[in-house]
Formats: C-alpha cells, sequence, structure tokens
C-alpha cells in the first residue's frame, strides 16, 4: 500500500525537515510503501521572479531596495533552502515537485491513502492572502482515497469566519483528524468536526532512530546549549551567567547566518542535521524557544529550559503538559527565572514511561487509520 505524505517539507529548519524524515520513517517501519509529496508552498517559491514583490511591501519599494533584498536577504535565504534540501534530497523518498494546488490536481500521485503530515501546515497566517493552502488540507486528493491529518497544526493561527468556514468545508473530507496541539482539537471541535491529540512525528520514532541519525560527539568540554528561533539578547546574557556558575561553556547555536547581528560570530551557524542533533544529544543543559529543540532534548534526555512568549507558548505547553513537565517553561528571560527551572531536575525515568505509552497510542492509532484504508483499496480494487 502506497502513503502519500505532504507537509512543510520545504522550510528552513531542522525541525520541518526532521518531522518530515520520521513520518516516512515510522511508516515505512511499519510495511507501507511511503512517499513524500514534494510540494513547495508559495511562501518558499523564492526563485519566482514576482517573489520579492508578493513576500514583502518593506523590499518591493523600488529599484534599491529590491537590489539590496536580492543580495543579502534573498541571497541568505537561498544558502538555507539548499543546505536544509540538501538533507531532504539524501535522506527522504520523494515524488516530483509541485508548486501548485492545480498542479497536484492535474497529476495527482499514485497513492492508496494521503496523510498531511505534522508541523503548522494549517496556520493560516503563513499564506500571504491568510486563506487555506489547499494542498496542506489535500484538496487535490479524490473522494476515493483515504485522507488523514496526523500531528497537523495551526499554529497561532487568527481566522477570519469565513476562513473558519473554508477550513471546516475542508477538513469535512477527511477521514480522521489526529493534530498536535491541544488548542488544535478545540478548535476543529468548534467546528462540528472531532479530532484527537496525538504526538509530533520526532516523538512518535523511538529515540533509537535519531541515536543513530545524530553525529559523533563534536565538543569535548561539556556544555549548555542555546538554540533560539528568536534570538533574544537577555536569553543570552542569563544562559551566559548561568554557563559561568557551572563552570561550563556556552554554546550558541543558530539556523540562520543572519543571526549574527545578535549572536555574534562565535556562534554555530547551521550545522549539518546530524551535528545539530549531536549538539543536543551531548548538552549538560539546553536553552531554547523552540518546540523541536524541546523534543529531542526530551528524547536524548538532557535537562532543558522552554522559554515562551505568545508566538509559541500553545506549541511547547502542549507537548510538555502531555509529557508532565510543564515547569520547564520560563516566560521572563531572567537568570533567576533560568536557574529556578534548572534547580529541579527533569525525572526521565517517569518522562521515558510516559512517551512510551503515548508513543503507543498515537502510532497504534495512526497504523488503525492506514489499515481501515488497505481494507476499502482492497474492496475498490
Amino acid at each position: 500500500m502506497k502513503v502519500g505524505i505532504i507537509t512543510l517539507s520545504c522550510a528552513y529548519n531542522y525541525g520541518a525537515v526532521l518531522q518530515a524524515y520520521a513520518t516516512q520513517q515510522f511508516i515505512s517501519h511499519a510495511g507501507y510503501d511511503a512517499v513524500l509529496i514534494d510540494y513547495i508552498t508559495e511562501q518558499y517559491q523564492i526563485d519566482n521572479k514576482d517573489f520579492v514583490y508578493k513576500a514583502t511591501v518593506r523590499w518591493r519599494k523600488n529599484v534599491l531596495t529590491r537590489l539590496i533584498w536580492k543580495y543579502t536577504k534573498h541571497r541568505n535565504d537561498l544558502i538555507r533552502r539548499d543546505f536544509f534540501r540538501a538533507f531532504v534530497d539524501a535522506n527522504i523518498r520523494k515524488t516530483k515537485i509541485y508548486f501548485s494546488n492545480e498542479e497536484l490536481k492535474l497529476d495527482t500521485p499514485d497513492c492508496h491513502a494521503f496523510i498531511s503530515g505534522s508541523d503548522q501546515i494549517w496556520n493560516t497566517d503563513f499564506s500571504w492572502d491568510r486563506k487555506p493552502d489547499l494542498p496542506f488540507f489535500l484538496d487535490f486528493v479524490p473522494d476515493d482515497r483515504k485522507k488523514i491529518a496526523y500531528s497537523s497544526s495551526f499554529g497561532e493561527a487568527h481566522m477570519e469566519p469565513e476562513t473558519k468556514e473554508e477550513v471546516r468545508t475542508l477538513l469535512s473530507r477527511y477521514d480522521a483528524i489526529a493534530v498536535r496541539e491541544s488548542s488544535g482539537k478545540k478548535l476543529i471541535e468548534e467546528m462540528g468536526l472531532s479530532a484527537r491529540v496525538v504526538l509530533d512525528p520526532t516523538m512518535l520514532c523511538d529515540h533509537k532512530v535519531w541515536e543513530g541519525l545524530a553525529a559523533k560527539r563534536l565538543v569535548k568540554q561539556d556544555y549548555v546549549l542555546l538554540f533560539q528561533i528568536n534570538p533574544n539578547k537577555e536569553l543570552i546574557k542569563s544562559a551566559k551567567q548561568f554557563a559561568k556558575s557551572k563552570n561550563l561553556r556556552l554554546i550558541l547555536l543558530s539556523a540562520n547566518p543572519a543571526h549574527k547581528r545578535v549572536l555574534g560570530p562565535g556562534a554555530v551557524y547551521m550545522p549539518k542535521v546530524e551535528e545539530w542533533l549531536s549538539y543536543f544529544k551531548y548538552a549538560s543543559y539546553v536553552l531554547t524557544d523552540s518546540f523541536h529543540a524541546c523534543v529531542f532534548s526530551t528524547q536524548f534526555n538532557r535537562q532543558f529550559a522552554a522559554y515562551v512568549e505568545e508566538r509559541n507558548i500553545k506549541r511547547i505547553s502542549s507537548v510538555l503538559h502531555l509529557l508532565g513537565i510543564e515547569n520547564r517553561m520560563i516566560q521572563n528571560a531572567t537568570y533567576a527565572d533560568l536557574a529556578k527551572v534548572y534547580d529541579g531536575e527533569i525525572d526521565f525515568i517517569q518522562v521515558n514511561n510516559k512517551l512510551n505509552e503515548l508513543q503507543t497510542d498515537s502510532g497504534d492509532w495512526l497504523l488503525k487509520q492506514l489499515s481501515a484504508g488497505k481494507s476499502r483499496e482492497d474492496e475498490r480494487q
């Protein structure tokens, strides 16, 4: 049985490519023929000659601003795109590239079942018109094929009533829906549909998958690892104080070379995906504002603290609540708050037991939906 997976695999970050990798790994290991549907959503079609006009008001003003964009932000995005694309090309089996819902409808991948996968694929704030990105809602999939949502996320989306109604119509075609956060489950239930909360694919996979993918230890001495999606100077200052109090080295890690203006030249920029995992695997402590950095800190049993703001609190709090470690969150970037969190160690025996239960529950749910799809396909043939 061939299963098509569509997710935000084209994004320029570690979490995006690793959750796509994890979904395919899990489904393939269960005996299915899993393939990633290689859809590049409009916000990542940076080679399009009209991209600067669609993407930003700031840089499209005149010839000079467009030239500045071309040789600064655009060049940086090209580097990041090619960097993360290299991992996808080397590690994930995929279809040809699609750039629109129309292309997918004209040449739909020949799969028995389709899964719209994890990450913020349903966040309408990511679309330039604030409308649903139709391929991520499986709009291109024929009615007679199985349609499953696994660990999909709305993020912090703010939908107008008419947009919410359009989303409800799209989701009503699904055979089964599972989301990543309790806030997503609540939103879907408000639409009159049903959903359940499951683990992100990076947590669904056993930790041995990540142990095998991670590179060898890269830093000899013990260290505190700080990985930020949105660099915060006060958080950096607090991390330095904490590392000094423990007589440890501080390593700043970034997925974006543009962060040099805040992090400085001493940070580690865009290590290979396998090396990025290694930094988490061997850290003594981790401090982060990233959902997936929290996930891998958990998978490698690292003591960590999660810095949350309005933009990320739902994503991070939901998964930490599932694991019973909500107390790892801090909302102030002060040294006192950080030290207080680290004063209490995570009991990973309890966390791992809980994670194992959740892995079984989420995995069984997904395989049950696929099995039902297989039976229906046998009947159809």
